[in-house]
């Protein structure tokens, strides 16, 4: 079914406006200086509208799709609702007729979001005020709007199919029609070749298209329309009519009979004309068949389209002299009292030989209307009988059609229903066969209702159509940000698309952010009104923050610039500095303003603490020292170091004068002392080496033939002097005499090659060396066993030395490569009595007694 729609809207309207452009001039509520022009509008282009257009096609209902200046400026619920009220008022009482409207729930701008204000209004006007239907919730579609306000593109196939699901079966069967004015009507008048034109009465203005006013106007040839107004103000049109020239001229009928043209004797004979329009025979019977039952000469008129008549040529009828044919006899095998859309079977006893007074030619007549029926008969030579018996047909009409009423909308949601009604009390035979005078719908279909009456008369409602719309899928909850999160933060909750949003916390966006601990879900609502149930379940916990932290200070906050001052925080989980430190303790040495936030056991930051501001104090330049000789020495010595720069100084040994000796080993430098107390950085380093001197030596026997240092030190060497003659064949801490003398030795460490540190001579000892008897010496002698120690009055050679008991047993032996000072035997464990060792090399034979005692 092909719809029409009429675009009345105006830009930037607030409702305000439509309602004083009723009588007057209305403004812009963005340019308030600026009148809409022409002035009445934006009104007026709906009046217009409805004067000029919808009187002659009709209307439906007024669709109402506005209020987002109305949100842009702040319009209040009860300021809205009044405007819009009066709007529908004037709709109703100026085109006299109660018209319906759809209002839609519009309020959107990017600029001021959602109006609750002006969504309430729209919706007080629909539950408060009669033949108001629900529209759309527009502002769920297409949110942001491309340029703000208006949409485009899949927005607008959104939107059209949101208005067919609210244009729905429940609006069609609730709302009322209102039809067209009917056109202007026009009668014509054929009068001495001129053509009489008349207007219908009871209407104002008439004006014709060729300048004549009034209600009528005689004319010849042209095409001609009439406007008038009625009293409601509708504006109204004829239909266009065109005469031609030959207006006066037509087709002349021809005029033919039921048979042979011969009226029999006793009988009739039909004429019939072979135009219908508007037939005037010669003996006065108007009609297209007539009955005639005397001969002679007949002739018929008509008009055309525009009343002018034309005769049709003379048709004579004959008189026959035959008798005529017995008439039928015709019967009913039913009733012929029957229901109105019925009919009864007439048959006639001449079976298709029969003419009946329908006009039908045939064996039966199916007769619908009530009335007296009869038939006649022909015979071969064309004559009619008589008329048949008469049968009387009566129609009943069929009781009044019943009404369905629905005690609420046909239009619901899943697990709804709606109760239809039927306007008869008893007799009703619903589609679904119940007999009640109420039936209760649960699913979609069409129902209709059937009443019979005591005549048995049946008549059917028009139909009644239920839409049951299926429930929307539950929609599903997301979070785009985490659900556990600390205080002062948010989480936000996503639903996936659905049409409209009804939240358990009362939010009703697609999208929530939540900063409050509980949980969360939501209804969708789709564009027929139908709400699903709860989505899943999201939790959102919120953790506390710690408490405001303070700051403890260690030191002082005012500093020389290399020194430092220590910040504490209070014990936490966490610790973040302003400076990006994230240690508890923060020892800074910058001047600056400190805080610090600290985490608790949920990750959660506390207010910035308190701010500590630190301030430094500028220091002197690092002085230079030098060394007045090599710093690798031996500790038996000194260097002089020596500052040069800005007196005072303090040496990092704590000496305070210029210059200082060093004899320690350590890393040695000095800084200068501002007049503010502050210290300058260290100077450069000296390194100071301090090498260790060996000890004096002491010198003791060792054996009978060597003499040795007694507090020898790893790694020392040795200078020996013979009688004050220096000795320069060994520097070994042991050396083997030759003979009786003053033997002395001094100790030394060589470090480099620029370094060594000395010892002093010892003090000179006599040593004597014992006649060689044998040429063997063996000590301690008598032993224990434990480190006896062998030595010769000769440097031997690939020595042998034996152990033999003295039952001539050898007990142990060794060879040495070299025998030039004592050398250690090592005999068997536990061994005691009196021993013989001898000693052979190349040259060389001797023996020793040595006696163990355990």
């Amino acid at each position: 079914m092909p719809v029409l729609f009429y675009n009345t809207a105006w830009e930037g309207s607030a409702v305000q406006a439509w309602k004083e452009s009723i009588n007057g001039r209305a403004w812009s509520v963005y340019v308030p200086d600026i009148p809409f022009e022409p002035e009445g509008m934006p009104y007026g282009n709906l009046r217009h509208t409805m004067l000029g257009y919808v009187a002659v096609t009709g209307v439906r209902a007024i669709l109402w799709v506005q209020g987002e200046a109305d949100n842009d400026v702040g319009t209040s619920r009860s300021s809205y609702y009044s405007s819009l009220e009066t709007v529908i008022n004037q709709t109703r009482n100026e085109f006299r007729r109660n018209i319906s409207w759809v209002v839609s729930r519009t309020s959107y701008t990017s600029r001021a979001g959602y109006g609750a204000q002006v969504i309430d209004a729209q919706n007080d006007i629909i539950n408060n005020i009669s033949n108001v239907f629900p529209g759309p919730e527009m502002d769920q579609i297409q949110v942001p709007r491309p340029d703000g306000y208006h949409l485009s593109g899949d927005g607008l196939v959104q939107a059209a199919n949101a208005w067919a699901g609210f244009l729905n079966d429940d609006f069609f069967s609730r709302s009322v029609p209102h039809q067209p004015r009917h056109p202007v009507s026009l009668s014509l008048s054929c009068q001495d070749n001129t053509m009489v034109i008349t207007a219908e009465g009871g209407l104002n203005d008439y004006r014709w298209n060729t300048g004549n006013n009034g209600q009528q106007i005689t004319t010849r040839d042209g095409i001609f329309q009439v406007s008038a107004t009625d009293a409601e103000g509708n504006h109204r049109f004829s239909p266009l009519i065109r005469i031609p020239g030959n207006f006066t001229a037509a087709s002349a009928p021809v005029v033919s009979s039921e048979g042979t043209p011969e009226v029999c004797y006793g009988g009739s004979l039909t004429l019939v004309s072979s135009s219908d329009r508007n037939p005037v025979w010669s003996d006065g019977q108007n009609g297209s068949r007539i009955q005639v039952s005397s001969p002679g000469t007949y002739s018929v008129s008509v008009e055309n389209v525009f009343g002018c008549r034309t005769a049709s040529a003379p048709f004579s009828v004959a008189l026959s002299g035959k008798p005529l044919p017995a008439p039928p006899v015709i019967s009913s095998a039913a009733s012929t009292e029957i229901c109105d859309g019925q009919e009864v079977v007439l048959s006639s006893s001449t079976g298709t030989n029969t003419y009946w007074s329908t006009g039908a030619n045939s064996a039966v007549a199916n007769i619908k209307s009530g009335g007296e029926y009869t038939a006649r008969t022909r015979d071969a030579e064309g004559c009619f009988s008589q008329n048949s018996n008469s049968i009387s047909v009566h129609v009943n009409p069929l009781p009044a059609k019943p009404v369905i009423t629905a005690e609420s909308t046909t239009f619901f949601c899943e697990g709804g229903e709606v109760t239809l009604g039927s306007s008869y009390k008893e007799g009703n035979t619903w589609s679904d066969n119940s007999k009640t005078e109420k039936i209760v719908v649960r699913r979609s279909g069409e129902f209709r209702v059937s009443v019979t009456d005591d005549k048995g008369c049946t008549n059917t409602s028009d139909v009644a159509r239920v839409t049951v719309n299926p429930l929307p899928a539950p929609p599903v909850v997301s979070a785009s940000r985490p659900l556990t999160f600390c205080e002062g933060d948010y989480t936000t909750l996503v639903s996936d698309s659905k049409y409209s949003y009804s939240w358990n916390n009362g939010a009703s966006s697609r999208q929530i952010n939540v900063n409050q601990n509980g949980e969360y879900w939501l209804t969708a609502t789709d564009q027929n009104g139908c709400t699903s149930s709860r989505s899943n379940t999201l939790t959102v916990k919120v953790n506390p923050l710690p408490a405001r932290p303070s700051i403890t200070i260690v030191g002082n906050t005012t500093f020389c610039e290399n020194a430092s001052v220590t910040l504490e925080a209070p014990d936490a989980s966490g610790y973040l500095w302003n400076s990006g430190e994230t240690t508890r303790d923060l020892t800074t040495s910058k001047a600056g303003s400190f805080t610090v936030q600290v985490l608790n056991e949920f990750g959660c930051h506390s207010p910035r603490s308190a701010a500590v501001v630190t301030r430094t104090l500028p220091i002197p330049a690092a002085p230079v020292i030098s060394a007045g000789g090599p710093t690798d020495i031996c500790d038996d010595s000194e260097v002089t170091l020596t500052a040069r720069g800005a007196s005072p100084f303090i040496w990092s040994n704590e000496e305070s004068t210029a210059s200082i000796k060093a004899g320690e080993s350590g890393a040695y430098t000095a800084r200068s002392v501002g007049s503010n107390g502050c210290f300058s950085n260290p100077s450069n380093v000296i390194e100071v080496i301090s090498r260790v001197t060996p000890p004096l030596p002491s010198l003791e026997k060792n054996g009978s033939f060597a003499v040795r240092v007694s507090n020898g030190l790893s790694g020392a060497s040795y200078n020996w002097s013979e009688n004050n003659q220096p000795l320069t064949d060994s520097h070994a801490e042991n050396i083997r005499i030759s003979k009786a003398g003053e033997y002395k030795a001094q100790a030394f460490f060589k470090y480099t090659d620029v370094l060594t540190c000395y010892s002093a001579y010892s003090e000179s000892v006599f040593f004597d060396v014992p006649s060689a008897s044998g040429g063997v010496n063996v000590f301690p002698n008598p032993s224990n066993g434990m480190n006896v120690k062998l030595e010769t009055a000769e440097i031997l050679t690939n020595a042998v030395v034996t152990v033999y008991s003295m039952q001539g047993i050898k007990i142990a032996s060794f060879t040495f490569e070299t025998i030039s000072l004592p050398v250690e035997i090592s005999l068997p464990p536990g061994i005691s009595g009196i021993y013989i060792v001898r000693v052979e090399a190349a040259d060389f034979r001797g023996i020793e007694k040595l006696v163990i005692q355990q």
